[in-house]
């Protein structure tokens, strides 16, 4: 846990919340009293973790939903008693919530949840990018062989050879071939 934003107009909680953590965990961490600034804060950091103590107020909820649907970061709630109204928004979004007065020990174990969560959402993320990466690629490779199909009358086999050749011999991807035979014919 590298940064954590705690959230709260309490000072007493957002002290005590923040004692905790600094107790237990090397991180940066970051107090904010006006849920108005929160989004300067994240739109200049990015945190691993916002802690938002509410005051019964269910703009806390929309926050905490705002929070996970443009961030990377996990979210705790602490509260007093989640209105029932409320509970399926929390689930769905995967908003963790811990009941007032907090459990020293349950807090501690909701961070390392969030924490191993976060690990894990990154591994995801990263696979996601290759993903896309490998996609994008194969999407080119398969323009460029319809460029050589079109404008050199070759079978699909006969582009596809042509391309894994030509990267071999000069030592380049089958992606950089694909895209210097499309900045050829396509220009």
């Amino acid at each position: 846990m590298n940064s954590i934003l705690i959230i709260s107009t309490q000072e007493n909680n957002s002290l005590e919340i923040q004692n905790l953590l600094r107790s237990n965990y090397d991180c940066n961490i970051v107090l904010c009293d006006d849920e108005n600034a929160v989004n300067d804060y994240i739109s200049k950091d990015e945190f691993d973790l916002c802690i938002i103590d509410m005051q019964n107020n269910s703009g806390d909820i929309e926050l905490a939903v705002e929070l996970v649907s443009n961030t990377l970061a996990g979210v705790i709630v602490i509260c007093d008693k989640v209105p029932f109204e409320l509970e399926a928004t929390i689930e769905r979004f995967g908003i963790i919530t811990i009941d007032k007065p907090i459990d020293e020990r349950l807090f501690l174990q909701m961070v390392k949840l969030v924490k191993t969560m976060k690990a894990r959402l990154e591994l995801y993320r990263r696979e996601n990018l290759q993903l896309k990466n490998k996609l994008n690629e194969l999407r080119i490779v398969d323009r460029a062989k319809s460029v050589l199909m079109q404008y050199l009358n070759m079978t699909e086999a006969q582009a596809h050879q042509f391309i894994v050749k030509q990267a071999m011999n000069m030592r380049m991807t089958k992606a950089q071939i694909a895209q210097n035979i499309l900045k050829t014919y396509e220009t």
